[in-house]
């Protein structure tokens, strides 16, 4: 039953980690890119963003 447990935890650990890559990617160029602009609703996008690391606390 624990080795189960240790295989459900790696495997698991890997997936997180291969996917918090791209996805930082991607919110950290939608933070930049959305800052470029002229528009005044990107304002309100950037912190938007700013604001998705806070849900993990």
């Amino acid at each position: 039953m624990a080795k189960d447990a240790t295989i459900w935890t790696i495997v698991h650990a890997a997936i997180t980690g291969f996917m918090v890559l791209p996805i930082a990617m991607v919110g950290l160029l939608t933070l930049i890119l959305a800052r470029r602009q002229g528009d005044p609703a990107r304002r309100a996008f950037s912190w938007l963003k700013a604001c998705h690391p806070l849900l993990l606390v």
